[in-house]
C-alpha cells in the first residue's frame, strides 16, 4: 500500500495523467482504449463535460467535488477508459482560492 502514501501516490497520478491521450470532445472518449485527458477551462465548461460523462459537477471549496489537484477522474466508455478532467493551464490547478474564471 505504499503506493498510496502522498508523494508516492503525486508522481504516480502524474504518469497517469501525462500517458493520457487528449481529448477535445466528450465523444472522443469512445475512439480510445486506455486512458484519456479532456481539459476545461472554465467553471462553466467542467460543468458541461461533467454533465456529458454523467458525473458530479459540484464544486466544494471551490474545486470540483472529488477533484485531487483540480483533475478529477472516472471510468467511462463502458468502463475501459479512464477519464481525467483537468485544469487548462497551472494557473487553474493550484490557484490559492481555487476559482476558475467564469
Amino acid at each position: 500500500l505504499g503506493y498510496l502514501m502522498h508523494s508516492n501516490y503525486q508522481v504516480l497520478f502524474h504518469q497517469w495523467l501525462d500517458a493520457a491521450s487528449e481529448i477535445t470532445n466528450p465523444s472522443q472518449v469512445n475512439d480510445f482504449n486506455g486512458d484519456v485527458k479532456l481539459a476545461y477551462h472554465t467553471k462553466q465548461e467542467f460543468e458541461m463535460y461533467a454533465k456529458a460523462f454523467g458525473v458530479f459537477k459540484e464544486w466544494k471549496d471551490g474545486v470540483p467535488r472529488g477533484a485531487y489537484e483540480g483533475v478529477v477522474n472516472f471510468r467511462a466508455g463502458n468502463q475501459k477508459n479512464r477519464v481525467f478532467l483537468f485544469p487548462a493551464g497551472p494557473h487553474m490547478a493550484l490557484s490559492p482560492t481555487g476559482e476558475l474564471p467564469e
